[in-house]
């Protein structure tokens, strides 16, 4: 089995532990994009925006500080705001330009872009 110094693989085996490899790679993306990973949250009205964060456990955190000091927020019109304003740019794209004009909210000592902000608050009156 050994030609020069080398160690000869059977073809058959090889292929059958690469299709092997391939299928149970696609079973996983699959998985993943069903949402059987990761976290689980329930459907809201606003999942086309929410699905916009990257993190949002992290987004219903920072959501609630913005709820604190915005205690009459509606998410109605606040995710029609949302939709507008976003449009069919990507989420980095608005929140560069936002960083880059300086339209920026204060939440608890932090500046944040001000749809993130709004985008957080949205997350977290979702989660209830």
């Amino acid at each position: 089995m050994s030609e020069g110094g080398k160690a000869k693989i059977a073809r058959r085996p090889f292929l059958g532990a690469a299709l092997a490899a391939l299928g149970l790679a696609a079973a996983g993306g699959a998985a993943y994009e069903a949402g059987l990973l990761g976290p689980f949250y329930p459907k809201t009205p606003y999942d086309d925006l929410l699905d916009l964060l990257p993190d949002r456990a992290a987004a219903i955190t920072v959501g609630k500080a913005v709820l604190a000091r915005e205690p009459a927020y509606l998410p109605k019109p606040a995710a029609v705001a949302l939709r507008r304003h976003i449009g069919r740019n990507s989420l980095s794209r608005v929140l560069a330009v936002e960083v880059a004009a300086d339209r920026l909210s204060e939440v608890d000592g932090w500046l944040l872009p001000a749809t993130l902000a709004d985008l957080s608050a949205l997350a977290a009156k979702a989660d209830g």
